[in-house]
C-alpha cells in the first residue's frame, strides 16, 4: 500500500479507492489485518471520510484514539489465537497459533516511535503508556489470558522498552506485566521462563545506551519486589547497576538513603512495612554496590555509603546538624533505627571494608604519574583510616550524636586505646619513604583492628589491639632526638621485652596475630590479614619464618579427637592423682607436638624461597636450633629481604586459599 501510494502510475487513485471499497465498505468484519490496512492508509494521509468508513466499530474514525483502544484491544487479542497445543481441535477456518507477533503490532510501534528517515503520521492517537496498558497489559497479560497471549505480551514489552523514552519507561512496567514476568522468571519449570529471561536480558543494553534510564528502570523492579534478584534467582538488578554510569549509581545511592531514613513514606498505599526490614534491605544493597566490581564507583558515593552505615550502626542522633560535613546528620531517621538494624549495619560496614581492603585503585601521583594501590581511595588514603577518622569525629560531636551500646567505664578504656592507636598511626606517617609499604601495612593493621573492636559484637578483650600496638611501637620506634628520650625509649623497650617471650621479634608477633586472623570465620579479618602481610612481608626475619612453619603445619583431626577423648578420661581420674596426671598429660602433649607430621610441600616451598634469597634452611630440628642460635643476631640484607618478600607472600596467599579446604 505504501508503494502504491508513493508511485506515479495513472491508476493509483483508482486502485486505492477499490481497496478501500472492498475492505471497509463491503466487509464489515474486523481482523488484525484490517486494522493494519486502516492504520497504514490513515498514516499515508489519504483524504477520506474515515469516520464513515470505520463506523460503527470505531465511531470516532481514529483507531488509536483513547476512545477506540478498548475495541482495538479486543480485535488484536483475538488475532488467530488458539492455545499452543497441537492436539487440541481447532474451529474450522481458524489459523493455528503462532509465536510470532502479528505485523500490525510493528505498524503501531512505528507510528508511536517512527524509525529514522520515515515520515509516518497519525494525528489523533492516545499516549503510548495508555495504549500499552489497555491493549497489552489489560488484554494480553490479563490474569485469565493464555500462555500464548502472554508470550506476545512479553515480546511487545521487549520491543517497546527498546524504543520508549527514558521518561516514559516506568509507565510500561504495568501491574499485570510485572506479576506475570516475575512468576515466570522465578520458576524454570514455567512455560514462559525462557521468554521471561529474554525480557530480563533486554534491560541492561537499554540502560547502557541511555544511562538516564537506569534509575527509573531499577526503581520499577525494586519498589514492589525489593529482593528482585533473590526472588527471581537472577542477577537482573546487578546487571542494570553495572550498566549504569556514575551519576546513575549516585542517584540510586541517594534513593536508598531516603528509603532508609523514612521507610514508611515509601510503602505502598494500604501496606504496613517493617522499617527494620526495609533498612536491612538497604544495607544489603549498599554491600552489593561495593562488592560488584563491574559497578562504576567513585570516592564520593563510596564514602557516602560508609558514612551512612557507620553513623546508623554505632550512633544515635540527638539532633540534626545541618552544618556538619557528614551530610547524613542533616536529617533525622523516622522512626529511629532498631538495635537489630544497627547490628546489621555494623556487620555490613565490616563486609564493605573487607571488600575495599582488597580492591586495587589507581592513585594519581603528581601531575602525570599514576600508581596502582590496594585498599586505598583515589586520594591515596586507606579506606580503613577514612572510616576510623569518621568514627572519631562522630564520637567527639557529643552535641549531636551519642554512642550506643557501651557503658561509661568501657567508654573510657576504648577512648584511651583509640587515642593511643591514633598517635601510633601519626608516628607511622613520618617514617622514611623506603619503608612506605611496611608502615602502610602497620597503619592498616592498627586502623583495621581498632575498627573491628568497635564494629564487631564478638570482641571481648583488648589483647589483639594491645599486642598490635606494642609490636608496631617496637618495630617502628620514635625518632631519638635527645639523650633523655633515648633513655626513656630504652627503658620502655626493656619493659616490653620483659613481658614477652624470649626471641619473639615484633614482626613475629604481628605475623602470629595475622595467622590467628586467618583462622577466624570473619571475612573482614581474613582480608585484613592477607593485605597486611603483603605489605609487611619485607620485614619478615628468620624467627618469623620458623613461626610460620610451626603455625602452618597440617594436623590430623582424628588424632586431635583422640587426644581430646584421652584428656577427658584422665580428667575423670581420682583426685589424689590430679597433679601427677596433669604433669603426665603435659609431657604427652609435648611429645605429640614433636611427632606431628609437617606438610612437606609447604616446607619445600619455604625452603626454596629461602634459597632464592640466599639463605639455607635447616635440614632438621636440631640443625635449625643450632643454626638459629649461631645466627640469631645476623640480619638479612635488603636484597635478600626483597627476594624473600615476593615468595613468602605468594606462599601465604596459597595457604589462605587452602583454608576453606580444611588446610589448617
Amino acid at each position: 500500500l505504501r508503494g502504491l501510494a508513493q508511485s506515479e502510475v495513472d491508476w493509483k487513485d483508482e486502485a486505492l479507492d477499490w481497496i478501500i471499497e472492498k475492505v471497509f465498505s463491503e466487509d464489515k468484519s474486523w481482523s488484525p489485518e484490517k486494522v493494519g490496512t486502516a492504520i497504514t492508509l490513515q498514516s499515508l494521509g489519504l483524504d477520506k471520510d474515515w469516520k464513515a468508513l470505520l463506523s460503527p466499530i470505531f465511531k470516532q474514525g481514529d483507531l488509536l484514539a483513547s476512545s477506540s483502544l478498548n475495541t482495538l484491544a479486543k480485535i488484536l487479542r483475538e488475532a488467530d489465537i488458539e492455545e499452543p497445543d497441537a492436539t487440541a481441535s481447532k474451529p474450522k477456518g481458524v489459523a493455528p497459533w503462532k509465536p510470532q507477533l502479528h505485523f500490525v503490532w510493528s505498524l503501531i510501534l512505528d507510528l508511536y516511535f517512527p524509525p529514522e528517515g520515515t515520515a509516518l503520521k497519525l494525528t489523533h492517537k492516545a499516549p503510548f503508556a495508555e495504549f500499552f496498558r489497555i491493549a497489552v497489559d489489560d488484554s494480553l497479560l490479563a490474569p485469565t489470558s493464555s500462555d500464548g497471549r502472554k508470550l506476545w505480551g512479553f515480546e511487545l514489552f521487549r520491543l517497546s522498552v527498546q524504543r520508549v523514552p527514558a521518561t516514559e519507561l516506568p509507565r510500561i512496567f504495568t501491574p499485570n506485566f510485572m506479576r506475570s514476568w516475575v512468576n515466570h522468571l522465578s520458576n524454570p519449570d514455567r512455560y514462559l521462563h525462557k521468554a521471561a529471561r529474554l525480557v530480563a536480558s533486554a534491560l541492561p543494553p537499554v540502560v547502557t545506551a541511555n544511562p538516564s534510564a537506569g534509575v527509573p528502570v531499577l526503581l520499577q523492579l525494586l519498589q514492589t519486589h525489593g529482593h528482585f534478584d533473590r526472588l527471581t534467582k537472577t542477577k537482573t538488578v546487578e546487571s542494570l547497576l553495572a550498566a549504569m554510569d556514575v551519576n546513575g549509581v549516585e542517584e540510586y545511592v541517594s534513593h536508598l538513603v531516603e528509603l532508609a531514613l523514612k521507610p514508611s513514606s515509601k510503602a505502598s498505599a494500604g501496606e504496613e512495612e517493617d522499617p527494620s526490614s526495609t533498612r536491612i534491605w538497604v544495607a544489603d544493597q549498599f554491600t552489593m554496590l561495593i562488592r560488584n566490581g563491574a559497578i562504576p564507583n567513585t570516592d564520593a558515593w563510596v564514602t557516602k555509603v560508609l558514612d551512612f552505615l557507620l553513623l546508623h550502626g554505632l550512633f544515635g542522633i540527638r539532633k540534626k546538624n545541618e552544618k556538619s560535613n557528614n551530610q547524613w546528620l542533616h536529617n533525622l531517621p523516622e522512626p529511629a533505627f532498631s538495635d537489630s538494624a544497627r547490628s546489621v549495619y555494623r556487620a555490613r560496614l565490616l563486609s564493605c571494608l573487607a571488600e575495599l581492603t582488597s580492591q586495587t585503585t589507581t592513585v594519581k601521583k603528581g601531575e602525570d604519574k599514576t600508581i596502582r594501590r590496594v585498599g586505598c581511595a583515589a586520594d591515596g588514603e586507606l579506606w580503613a583510616f577514612k572510616v576510623l577518622m569518621g568514627l572519631v569525629n562522630l564520637e567527639k560531636d557529643t552535641k549531636h550524636t551519642i554512642r550506643l551500646g557501651i557503658k561509661d567505664e568501657d567508654a573510657k578504656e576504648e577512648e584511651s586505646l583509640r587515642d593511643r592507636t591514633l598517635r601510633a598511626i601519626e608516628k607511622l606517617k613520618v617514617v622514611k619513604a623506603e619503608k612506605k609499604d611496611a608502615t602502610e601495612g602497620a597503619e592498616l593493621l592498627l586502623a583495621g583492628t581498632l575498627l573491628y573492636r568497635y564494629l564487631s559484637d564478638d570482641v571481648e578483650d583488648t589483647e589483639d589491639l594491645e599486642t598490635c600496638l606494642n609490636s608496631i611501637e617496637r618495630l617502628f620506634p620514635a625518632p631519638k632526638s635527645s639523650p633523655d628520650k633515648k633513655k626513656k625509649k630504652k627503658t620502655q623497650d626493656t619493659e616490653e621485652d620483659a613481658s614477652q617471650d624470649d626471641d619473639v621479634t615484633p614482626i613475629s608477633s604481628i605475623v602470629d596475630m595475622l595467622i590467628g586472623y586467618l583462622e577466624k570465620s570473619t571475612q573482614y579479618l581474613r582480608s585484613l590479614a592477607n593485605q597486611v602481610f603483603t605489605l609487611v612481608a619485607e620485614l619478615v626475619d628468620k624467627p618469623t619464618v620458623d613461626l610460620m612453619l610451626t603455625q602452618l603445619e597440617r594436623r590430623d583431626p582424628t588424632q586431635e579427637d583422640e587426644e581430646t577423648a584421652e584428656g577427658d578420661e584422665e580428667a575423670g581420674s581420682a583426685s589424689e592423682d590430679e597433679d601427677e596426671s596433669s604433669e603426665s598429660d603435659f609431657k604427652e602433649e609435648e611429645n605429640d607436638s614433636e611427632d606431628e607430621e609437617e606438610d612437606p610441600e609447604l616446607r619445600r616451598k619455604i625452603e626454596e624461597a629461602l634459597r632464592v634469597a640466599g639463605i639455607e634452611a635447616a635440614s632438621d630440628g636440631s640443625d635449625a636450633e643450632e643454626e638459629g642460635s649461631e645466627s640469631e643476631d645476623d640480619a638479612m640484607d635488603d636484597d635478600q629481604m626483597m627476594a624473600l618478600d615476593a615468595h613468602l607472600a605468594e606462599i601465604f596467599r596459597s595457604r589462605v586459599k587452602e583454608k576453606g579446604k580444611g588446610g589448617w
